[in-house]
């Protein structure tokens, strides 16, 4: 099928109206994460947890009868993620490239923001949005997770619902311990446009009606997570500027640490953080050499691109700041933008 996509593709004039796109956050989760398209919006998987342990016998006597090994079935659904277009009409059919051109330009954006709320639901499920699916960090299993400060790994209730600061996540992407499962036969899918009057508020503040462009586009999207050893947390790793010596900041040994949490025969595809954690690992990577002279020069460790053979993906889906108050926030907000680190100003 053409979509306008397609069209605007094809066709090379106008480029003085292109949009350059300064919102740069990119979410590679999404892109890696292992997927399937169901026909329905169910879907149902079946999981066995354990095997029996055999015993050797002598020659010429009974076998011992092994228990039958327990299979359970789970059933998943997916949830709707939707967004309308709704373009004024005058405006779009005054628009120099044509109104095809316009929407092209709005598809564009609105599958950006697919992918980014699909990305912050797949870390966070629930806690970003409780009409959705829930996320990686409930459905991996209850014991994979690592406090970065070693004097808060006790299993508590107060360490458990500690979030503050950004996480550190090895991930296994294979379908068979998660993947993600699109509803009715297809991905995320555009609608033909359509014209329809659509609500708005006049010059004087009053009810009144919009003749427009509309689109539709909806995605019946879920997270089925299979094994709950899909994926370890490190959490609560302060945030970049931490002080040297700050117990909650991350290293290779308590990646080491989070990495044996995994039994031998399962190995993480990537390890995600956000670029602020990458420079807090990059620190501790760095080492002070001091000469016999008394002279001490600091070595800046290569930006972290790798840990042992597992590659380090870096995401903008990750939060530097998980706390409740902060997932509250983006759950308040309309739009997503790109942020500004840096405190000084020119």
């Amino acid at each position: 099928m053409i979509t306008l996509l397609d069209i605007q593709s094809r066709n090379p004039g106008h480029l003085d109206q292109r949009i350059y796109d300064r919102l740069r956050l990119t979410a590679p989760e999404i892109d890696r994460a292992p997927a399937r398209v169901i026909q329905g919006t169910t879907y149902k998987f079946m999981h066995r947890d354990t095997a029996p342990k055999l015993g050797f016998r002598p020659a010429n006597t009974g076998v011992q009868i092994a228990d039958a090994q327990k299979v359970a079935m789970e059933l998943r659904e997916c949830f709707i993620l939707q967004t309308l277009i709704g373009v004024d009409k005058a405006m779009a059919e005054g628009y120099p490239g044509g109104w095809q051109s316009l929407l092209t330009d709005e598809v564009i954006a609105h599958m950006k923001g697919f992918k980014l709320s699909m990305a912050l639901q797949f870390w966070y499920g629930h806690r970003v949005d409780e009409l959705g699916f829930p996320g990686i960090f409930q459905q991996m299993g209850d014991h994979m997770t690592l406090h970065a400060d070693a004097s808060k790994n006790e299993d508590n209730a107060t360490n458990r619902k500690d979030n503050s600061g950004t996480s550190a996540v090895f991930l296994v992407e294979n379908p068979e311990f998660f993947e993600m499962v699109f509803g009715m036969n297809r991905g995320i899918h555009f609608d033909a446009v359509r014209d329809a009057d659509l609500p708005r508020m006049d010059k004087n503040g009053l009810a009144g009606m919009l003749p427009c462009k509309v689109q539709d586009g909806t995605s019946w999207v879920g997270l089925a997570g299979k094994d709950p050893l899909m994926a370890a947390r490190l959490k609560c790793i302060k945030n970049y500027g931490v002080e040297a010596g700050d117990p909650s900041v991350i290293t290779d040994d308590k990646l080491a640490e989070l990495l044996s949490f995994f039994p031998a025969g399962v190995k993480p595809t990537a390890l995600y953080m956000t670029m602020r954690c990458g420079r807090i690992l990059q620190k501790s990577r760095s080492k002070a050499l001091t000469f016999n002279q008394g002279d001490t020069v600091e070595v800046t460790a290569p930006w972290p691109t790798k840990f042992g053979d597992i590659p380090i993906v870096y995401t903008d889906a990750l939060l530097d700041d998980e706390s409740d108050a902060s997932l509250a926030a983006v759950k308040g907000i309309s739009q997503f933008a790109s942020p500004r680190i840096a405190t000084l100003q020119k």
